[in-house]
């Protein structure tokens, strides 16, 4: 009882640890940084997922090694077997999003529909994200070439689209297993 109590704490907290973990990774590194990244924004790009890769362990109760099928409610090993074998192919959770109902039925046939309505619920809530990157450009009329001293600007467009649920109102994390999701944000609603 006194780990579930600081596990919940935790979780309480999650959501502005990897908010925190986030903007502090966002801001300039110190110079003695550069090295380490070789002035690429990869090395920053890399830290900023891990944070948010963090907080998506914490809320589904996931290792790291884990696959991504287990974030899915009610997924046991069996339906993970299932997912992977040759004839089926369904690698990620973003590849059992993009199903139909009767494939995802087929997969999840040891489910009761409450199970399997719970697993609606999650595919309904799931975002799918496109990232969209132009070539740089730099603001030089001789050479529009990036070298390496060059300050240039990049355009990204990031798309976020979850299924049936509205754009306009926010949506939380799914993690029905968790008691303080549960009780904290039971129908919807932070209490």
């Amino acid at each position: 009882e006194e780990f579930q109590s600081r596990l919940d704490d935790l979780l309480g907290w999650t959501e502005g640890l990897v908010v925190a973990m986030t903007d502090a990774n966002r801001e300039e590194p110190r110079q003695d940084c550069f090295k380490t990244y070789g002035r690429t924004v990869f090395g920053r790009t890399r830290k900023i997922m891990s944070a948010i890769f963090l907080g998506q362990c914490l809320a589904q109760a996931m290792k790291e090694k884990d696959s991504s099928l287990l974030q899915i409610p009610g997924f046991r090993e069996t339906e993970l077997k299932y997912c992977n074998s040759k004839s089926h192919k369904v690698r990620n959770v973003h590849d059992f999003v993009a199903l139909d109902i009767d494939a995802r039925r087929k997969i999840l046939r040891n489910f009761s529909s409450d199970e399997f309505l719970d697993v609606n619920e999650f595919c309904l809530h799931f975002p799918t994200a496109t990232l969209n990157v132009a070539a740089p450009r730099v603001d030089d009329e001789i050479d529009s070439s990036v070298h390496e001293i060059d300050k240039a600007d990049v355009e990204v467009t990031l798309t976020v689209k979850r299924g049936a649920v509205s754009d306009r109102r926010p949506v939380l994390v799914f993690a029905p297993c968790f008691f303080f999701f549960a009780s904290v944000f039971a129908d919807g609603i932070p209490r």
